[in-house]
């Protein structure tokens, strides 16, 4: 590397804003919220869940979409969560799902009660701890 090319990187490396950065961005990778990895790329649950439906002809849930977008095939043919974390959040929601659920009272037929999309965004938004900068972890 040329030398006052070395120079000018000294001089941003020596710079409070820099060094505000870096300090942000070691903080970052400490910490152990975690990544928030996928394996569909950057597209909605939304239309995630669109083209599931497409693909198997059936109606699918967001917890299915969810388990499809951060489930991983090993070599072996199982499959394994991306990260610790989002195995740590799917258990906390099924379990605070099932409890909801359970919590419901009947209908006259003695049919569950019907699970809204909005019971499942809040059931989901509380096990996360609510959203944070405007966005709730999971839900793209």
């Amino acid at each position: 590397m040329l030398k006052d090319m070395w120079d000018r990187l000294i001089v941003i490396w020596a710079s409070e804003e820099f060094k505000k950065r870096s300090n942000a961005a070691k903080a970052a990778r400490a910490s152990n919220t975690g990544d928030s990895l996928h394996t569909r790329g950057s597209i909605s649950m939304e239309n995630n869940r669109r083209r599931m439906e497409k693909e198997k002809g059936r109606l699918v849930t967001y917890a299915e979409v969810f388990e499809d977008k951060h489930l991983k095939k090993k070599k072996d043919g199982t499959r394994e969560w991306v990260e610790p974390r989002i195995a740590r959040v799917y258990e906390a929601y099924q379990q605070r799902f099932e409890e909801w659920r359970h919590s419901q009272p009947d209908s006259e037929d003695s049919s569950s009660t019907q699970v809204s999309l909005n019971d499942v965004a809040s059931i989901w938004t509380q096990v996360v701890g609510g959203a944070k900068k405007g966005r709730t972890y999971g839900l793209g």
